[in-house]
């Protein structure tokens, strides 16, 4: 910890791919933003007391594919979205181009 702003760790994996770091990264996110604020400091003693909890196969692995997939289907709901979106805005300046 060069800066002493907060403690930091790599997470090393044969399994570990963009779209399961992300979630990874979303759940310490999470996590961190509940458990800590302003007025309670994320110490490096803090931090590392604070659990992640991830998804397990039923060896009691951690279940990368399942992060992967999970990923990968909010990236398909957030790209609906944003369609849904465009196309109303579509929709609206058609139909004001049509009025005038």
């Amino acid at each position: 910890m060069k800066d002493g702003h907060g403690a930091t760790s790599v997470l090393q994996s044969d399994f570990l791919n963009k779209k399961n770091a992300l979630y990874i990264m979303s759940s310490i996110k999470k996590v961190i933003t509940k458990k800590f604020s302003y007025n309670k400091k994320a110490t490096k003693i803090a931090l590392k007391n604070t659990l992640i909890k991830l998804p397990l196969t039923n060896n009691n692995k951690i279940n990368y594919e399942y992060m992967e997939k999970y990923i990968i289907a909010q990236q398909k709901l957030a790209i609906k979205s944003v369609v849904e979106w465009k196309d109303k805005q579509i929709a609206i300046t058609k139909q004001i181009a049509n009025n005038k």
